[in-house]
């Protein structure tokens, strides 16, 4: 009886790794077409799709992936390379982060210039 137990509590349906991850069932498919996370299975009349323990795990280092900002691809190969080509793309995904917040950076000065710019047009053609 308990192996039985221990045996239902590994498996997942969509369902249950959408409600309890918070993700839409359109992110999870999107995760099976890029080959992210696969169901084991499926099962019933609908066909729906089964993970188990594994999967359930994979989806967690997912969106923790996601969730720092790597891109989809670096997560496919993250997935699949051992630890020290995983440090490499780690590095590289920061480097990559790390340019954008410069440009970011740049971008929101940038603006600010001409929200500055903005307002004393507005007040040179008040004193008019």
């Amino acid at each position: 009886m308990e192996n039985t137990e221990a045996r239902i509590k590994k498996y997942y349906s969509s369902t249950d790794l959408l409600r309890i991850f918070q993700i839409t069932r359109k992110t999870l498919f999107y995760y099976d077409r890029a080959g992210l996370l696969k169901p084991i299975d499926r099962i019933g009349k609908k066909h729906t799709k089964v993970y188990d323990e594994e999967g359930y795990q994979q989806m967690k280092r997912i969106l923790q992936y996601r969730e720092s900002g790597l891109k989809i691809e670096e997560i496919r190969l993250l997935m699949n390379h051992e630890w020290e080509d995983k440090k490499d793309i780690l590095e590289n995904a920061l480097m990559r982060l790390g340019k954008d917040i410069e440009i970011r950076n740049k971008e929101m000065k940038n603006l600010k210039i001409l929200i500055a710019e903005h307002k004393d047009n507005m007040i040179y053609r008040n004193e008019k």
